[in-house]
């Protein structure tokens, strides 16, 4: 069943939400009881639709159309109070039925007319690869920062590319990604701004986020940096809203997501752009470096126990931190398929 927020004309148009309403023996695993149940907020949408249902079958309960029938004769004589002598609304059910299929099949060709209007031009769903329009890329030895038409900042980390859609800005605010962009959303509620990648589709309004999906990656995510985003995993069609300081992660190979938080230390050196490690192993440093610089970086081949790392490393090169490690440690690195490897040994003079 969707997701989406219900509307009565939506529910009018599900047969399998007028097989609910219509089943008096409804079990409690039904799908749409359960969905009842889980979405108290919703409550009045489906009681509407249900109710509307029953009186265009006429299965609708006798005390319920009295009750209707009375409210609809007390709001009749406050808008026509001298009508009240001529008319005398008989309360029998088929009188009463009569009268309100008649207003409810006229409420009902509204919301008729409405779904079809809403619904008749058939919407488009695109993915990473229907992005077309300009083209930006950056080395992998840089970071680029632009601000697009819409007053959106992005910044591409090395080795990243953008694709603007070529009706970008008109009806919705369509990107896509591959590598790591930082983006600082410009609201626009009318306008979507949604980022396409190979493993994610993320939808926002006004906030900031990284979107990583690198080519050769094993993991995709989504961080939210402030706001909130609803991100979507297109081939399982699984779908998450984050939370300022959580990150959706994907498998690349197994589609399997993953909500997972980082500290508000941590969240805090990323809006101000800060590197501080504090006695941190290895394994933090790279989730740090990864997403600071927006690179990949690869241990596997060197089997080795990394020492500790202390300082704040903000205005360091991506290239002096990896010496910096290499040193210590006395190992290498190098560049393989746009990642960092690092090997066992020394780097040769």
């Amino acid at each position: 069943m969707n997701k989406s927020k219900p509307t009565i004309e939506g529910l009018l148009a599900d047969p399998s939400f007028i097989d609910h309403c219509l089943n008096d023996d409804v079990k409690q695993s039904d799908p749409w009881s359960t969905r009842i149940e889980n979405n108290p907020e919703d409550e009045i949408v489906y009681v509407q639709a249900k109710e509307m249902v029953l009186l265009l079958t006429g299965k609708m309960p006798e005390s319920l159309i009295e009750a209707k029938l009375g409210a609809f004769k007390k709001r009749f004589y406050e808008v026509n109070p001298k009508q009240k002598s001529r008319y005398n609304f008989r309360t029998d059910k088929r009188s009463a039925l009569t009268l309100f299929s008649g207003i409810a099949a006229s409420l009902f060709l509204i919301a008729g007319i409405i779904f079809f209007l809403r619904n008749s031009a058939p919407k488009q769903e695109y993915a990473f690869n229907d992005i077309k329009g300009k083209t930006i890329t950056t080395p992998f030895t840089e970071r680029n920062l632009i601000k697009l038409s819409d007053g959106t900042e992005a910044i591409l980390y090395p080795g990243s590319k953008l694709i603007i859609s070529e009706d970008f800005n008109s009806d919705d605010r369509k990107i896509a990604i591959s590598g790591q962009v930082y983006l600082k959303v410009f609201s626009n509620k009318a306008k979507p701004f949604v980022v396409y990648s190979k493993h994610t589709t993320t939808t926002a309004i006004g906030t900031a986020f990284y979107v990583r999906d690198f080519e050769k990656g094993n993991l995709s995510s989504v961080l939210l940096v402030a706001g909130k985003v609803k991100v979507n995993e297109p081939t399982r069609k699984t779908e998450a809203f984050l939370e300022p300081g959580t990150t959706m992660v994907v498998d690349n190979a197994t589609l399997k997501t993953q909500k997972r938080k980082i500290d508000n230390e941590q969240l805090k050196d990323l809006t101000e752009f800060k590197l501080d490690l504090n006695n941190s192993d290895m394994k933090a440093i790279v989730n740090r470096l990864e997403l600071f610089y927006g690179v990949q970086i690869d241990l596997s081949a060197c089997n080795c126990q990394f020492k500790r790392l202390t300082g704040d490393y903000s205005k360091k090169s991506l290239s002096a931190i990896l010496n910096s490690i290499s040193f210590t440690n006395q190992v290498s690195w190098e560049i393989r398929d746009q990642k960092i490897v690092f090997l066992p040994g020394p780097n040769k003079p």
